[in-house]
């Protein structure tokens, strides 16, 4: 007869045993309907919400049936908690684990530095509304990768992902130990450094953008730490008027990546003469 394991050993083996997968979604319109674009084997299955057939949907399952996928139509309150209330869209993708790049992974995207790469690494935005938007400005503005630090920072979650309208599934963005020193190797390798901080004497179109360039985006309120700001280059604010003395981390973060953008594709032209 099979001998039952005891209290002890039972205790041993679940410490061993991993914690069962938890399901890990994306949701709403644009973010799914890139997945299925452009990563659909990262997608698990669907679920629709009943009652929205047409429009849109309709492309979404279009999608999902050329690349063989589950799908199941559910109550729109099945998906509300779900999702705790988010805008949804009426649309979830459950899909395998959406990674980070390592920071090797990084610099091997980064280097060598080319006269139009630009690097942006986030100091402590926890915000997964501001993350999403930052991915979203920065995927538009021609950014070569994006990193965080691992701690005090938002992750890889459904409210950033659909915050970036499905930007963070494609930009490269890596989670690193240390940002300072991530900072320093590429500076060793070319890169100019920019710090984006309200205390700065010079303004941000003072800047000679040309070159390879970091830019240093920090938190609402807490801004850049101390220790990021040293190892910067430069330090420059926007110019503001009116009663507004801030911006928030992501419309900053998109004004200075236009700038380093018009920057590098503005032409000048030569008056020609009128004889």
């Amino acid at each position: 007869m099979k001998r039952s394991p005891s209290p002890r050993e039972k205790e041993k083996r679940e410490k061993k045993e991993p914690p069962p997968r938890q399901p890990q979604w994306v949701w709403g319109l644009n973010p799914v309907m890139e997945l299925l674009k452009h990563r659909p084997q990262k997608v698990v299955r669907l679920c629709l919400a009943r009652g929205m057939e047409g429009g849109r949907l309709r492309l979404l399952q279009e999608k999902a049936q050329a690349a063989a996928l589950p799908m199941e139509w559910v109550e729109r309150k099945a998906l509300d908690m779900r999702t705790g209330n988010a805008v949804h869209q009426g649309v979830l993708a459950e899909v395998k684990a959406i990674s980070f790049l390592s920071e090797e992974a990084l610099l091997e995207l980064a280097l060598p530095a080319r006269e139009d790469n630009v690097v942006v690494l986030l100091d402590g935005v926890e915000d997964p509304q501001n993350f999403g938007a930052i991915a979203r400005s920065a995927l538009a503005l021609g950014v070569s990768a994006l990193a965080i630090g691992k701690n005090r920072s938002a992750g890889m979650t459904p409210a950033a992902i659909k915050a970036s309208s499905g930007a963070l599934l494609h930009l490269p963005v890596a989670q690193v130990t240390n940002l300072s020193r991530l900072l320093e190797r590429l500076k060793k390798e070319g890169y100019w450094s920019l710090a984006a901080t309200p205390v700065a004497k010079a303004a941000l179109w003072e800047l000679n953008a040309q070159g390879p360039w970091v830019v240093v985006i920090g938190a609402e309120g807490k801004g850049i730490g101390a220790n990021m700001l040293k190892h910067c280059d430069f330090h420059a604010h926007i110019p503001m008027q009116g009663p507004v003395s801030s911006l928030n981390a992501s419309v900053s973060a998109g004004i200075i990546l236009y700038e380093l953008f018009r920057f590098r594709r503005q032409v000048v032209q030569t008056p020609k003469s009128s004889t």
